[in-house]
């Protein structure tokens, strides 16, 4: 048998395996991309708006909670309210808490909490 007719007899073979390949990997690249998305779902916009809200929300206390640190280490006491903080420079003005919440100060302690509304009257904050 010579070299050339050995070559012939295994080209369908090596045709049908190729084809078999190129077929393999179009299905695997079909499968590998997701399909677009052509507009944000409701619920994925409501999501990405809570989380920066919260984002927002952790910013400002932590805002306030600093300046309330240097209060104490320029002046050696916790300010009497928060409008001290402001009055003083600590702060240049109080962040607005998020809706239907206040912000809970406890002058004893230099402790800050976001409660909700109306339940600021129910006593003493928590240590």
């Amino acid at each position: 048998m010579s070299y050339m007719s050995s070559n012939r007899s295994l080209l369908p073979v090596v045709l049908l395996l190729a084809s078999i390949g190129v077929s393999a990997c179009s299905q695997e690249r079909n499968r590998a991309v997701p399909p677009p998305i052509e507009k944000p779902t409701r619920d994925y916009l409501e999501v990405l708006e809570r989380v920066r809200a919260q984002k927002s929300t952790s910013e400002h206390l932590q805002a306030i909670r600093d300046a309330i640190e240097r209060f104490q280490l320029e002046l050696g006491r916790t300010p009497n309210d928060l409008t001290e903080l402001v009055e003083l420079g600590f702060l240049e003005t109080l962040p607005t808490p998020p809706e239907n919440r206040v912000y809970r100060f406890d002058p004893r302690t230099g402790t800050i909490r976001l409660i909700r509304k109306g339940t600021e009257l129910l006593g003493p904050p928590r240590r």
